[in-house]
């Protein structure tokens, strides 16, 4: 039997397939208001946000009460540790807001996810933020590529609500994919 302490663990494969990359070619490519619309993550617990700066990407990294998928993702039982692990990658990064978690207030330590929302930013909230961009490249003096392609895109905004003082609120270009898995299984 396996310990579960052992398939808590993230150091056990989620951080060496996340620096590997491999990862994703396996994953689902759909942006985040529709995997909302067929999933929750109601329930599921934070193991951790990995931010990468230099790519303008992140990647969630979910402990996912699959209870709530309808059966399509299989459930476990109640042991947490059971739990299947997801992982989404947002591209894109364009803003991301997180006011700290209550147990940096208290003692209690809580990971808890109580659900997320993602909605299509109108066009006049993407010219915002396209215009705020090149307000600070042009402070900056810095010559990168011209905020106007923001335009032509699609951006998200989502909230993640749970232990946290606010929810973590980030705006998006969209999800490279998503991937869920025990660490013996890949299961979407």
């Amino acid at each position: 039997m396996e310990n579960p302490s052992e398939a808590y663990s993230p150091e056990n494969w989620i951080w060496k397939v996340l620096e590997d990359g491999t990862i994703w070619n396996n994953a689902q490519s759909v942006d985040m208001p529709a995997f909302l619309s067929e999933y929750t993550l109601h329930d599921s617990m934070w193991l951790g946000f990995w931010l990468e700066p230099q790519w303008g990407q992140a990647t969630a990294i979910i402990r996912w009460d699959s209870v709530w998928s309808r059966e399509r993702i299989p459930y476990p039982g109640s042991l947490v540790t059971t739990w299947p692990i997801l992982l989404v990658q947002f591209q894109g990064i364009f803003r991301l807001t997180f006011d700290g978690s209550w147990s940096a207030l208290t003692s209690d330590f809580d990971n808890h996810i109580d659900g997320a929302e993602s909605r299509l930013l109108s066009e006049q909230e993407t010219i915002d933020i396209a215009e705020s961009l090149e307000q600070i490249i042009r402070k900056q003096h810095l010559d990168y590529a011209k905020p106007e392609s923001l335009f032509d895109e699609k951006l998200y905004f989502t909230s993640i609500e749970g232990s946290m003082a606010d929810p973590m609120e980030f705006t998006h270009r969209g999800m490279y994919g998503c991937y869920a898995s025990t660490h013996r299984e890949h299961l979407w």
